[in-house]
């Protein structure tokens, strides 16, 4: 992946309110790796041409915007999703998918340290036999089943906090697809949807700034909102779930802010 960096004083000229959290999705048909990423962020003050840089493997084929995207557009020469024009205030989210090329049965990803901070970072990968995923960063992990396919879910926490780039090794890739495209297809859009926010959280061994609980707080009301939103989209206990998850988070939000 091609690394892109920025000017400080470009950089300075936006505002961005917390940190972004993304999910990417990775799963497998035709000798190809088909990635999907979401990027989520928030923008406090206008953010000038370029300001939004969010780089993609020099590999990458195949590269498309969601629908109906007009905010950012694709730039194959710097190798980068970047927004050609000035980007108003208010929540952001950024969609895209590319194709990589499965050369071996070992793949490594390693994605470039965008242009604005990152509070965590999801890569879903389907649970297939004698497939690894070992990202470089401390990270947990999770299983959910969606619609019937397992996917192993793996965060990974301020993942640039103490580096340029995260690699996600991919060990054992299987030389066909284990179930049908369009199935595979299906659940991922549906993965993404359910997986919009990282868990947020919280290490008993630091006292988090007010400013950074405050950010929290903010994004795990807008997590709520967005998921009541998309509620028609998902699966009645995975909803659930997931909104009482968010509750719990927020409620230790407001208990670290109360003291």
């Amino acid at each position: 992946m091609s690394p892109t960096l920025f000017a400080a004083a470009l950089i300075a000229q936006a505002t961005f309110q917390g940190a972004s959290e993304a999910t990417i999705v990775a799963d497998l048909a035709d000798q190809k790796l088909q990635m999907q990423e979401q990027w989520t962020f928030r923008v406090d003050a206008a953010a000038p041409p370029g300001s939004v840089a969010l780089p993609f493997p020099a590999a990458a084929t195949a590269v498309r915007l969601g629908e109906d995207e007009e905010t950012f557009v694709v730039d194959m020469s710097a190798k980068r999703v970047v927004n050609p024009g000035e980007l108003g205030t208010g929540r952001k989210k950024v969609f895209f998918s590319y194709e990589l090329p499965m050369t071996s049965r070992d793949l490594s990803l390693r994605f470039e340290k965008p242009s604005f901070p990152v509070l965590g970072i999801r890569f879903a990968a389907p649970v297939i036999p004698g497939l690894r995923v070992e990202p470089s960063a401390p990270s947990s992990r999770t299983s959910h089943d969606f619609q019937g396919v397992p996917f192993e879910l793996i965060d990974v926490l301020e993942p640039f906090n103490q580096a340029t780039s995260v690699a996600f090794d991919l060990r054992g890739l299987p030389v066909k697809p284990t179930w049908p495209r369009n199935l595979a297809v299906a659940v991922s859009i549906a993965l993404i949807l359910a997986t919009i926010f990282l868990l947020v959280r919280q290490s008993s061994e630091r006292d988090v700034p007010r400013p950074e609980l405050a950010a929290r707080r903010e994004r795990l009301v807008q997590a709520l909102q967005i998921l009541d939103e998309e509620r028609g989209g998902l699966e009645e206990t995975a909803y659930s779930k997931r909104r009482d998850t968010l509750i719990e988070q927020l409620a230790d939000v407001l208990r670290q802010e109360a003291r």
